[in-house]
């Protein structure tokens, strides 16, 4: 079903665990951290609006940030295969794991109340950029 699809990879895209290499969590972090704000932005309208328009508008948002982190998380992912798998990150990264999770959740959850919403055509191309992204970032996994 391509709601699971889009669900297990917006979790590997948001999920810190693939921060690998020692050296490399600053450098994830520092991709991760100024996007979650956007996230959060895209959830609150996601969650609550009605307007198909104002659901778009998030939706685009996210792909937009996503249009920057996806490459840096690519190479991130060919530079240190498997990064996706690891669990054990270090204490430091702790708070920003457990927001993480926190968004991956709630993106999965407020999914099926944008399903409707999917019928206008302005949604269903911002969609479209959203799933494209997590696709192709999670084939390089």
């Amino acid at each position: 079903m391509r709601f699971l699809e889009t669900a297990v990879l917006a979790l590997l895209l948001l999920w810190p665990g693939w921060l690998l290499a020692g050296d490399h969590y600053d450098e994830a972090a520092a991709l991760l951290q100024p996007r979650i704000p956007v996230m959060e932005r895209y959830l609150k309208v996601a969650e609550t609006s009605s307007n198909p328009d104002e659901i778009a508008v998030a939706m685009n948002n996210l792909a937009d940030a996503m249009d920057v982190i996806a490459p840096k998380i690519q190479r991130l992912a060919r530079q240190h295969p498997g990064m996706e798998a690891e669990e054990d990150i270090p204490p430091r990264y702790a708070a920003l794991k457990k927001r993480l999770q926190s968004l991956v959740n709630r993106f999965v959850a407020s999914y099926p109340r944008v399903l409707p919403f999917l019928t206008y055509p302005q949604v269903f191309q911002a969609n479209q950029r959203v799933i494209t992204h997590l696709t192709n970032i999670g084939a390089e996994w």
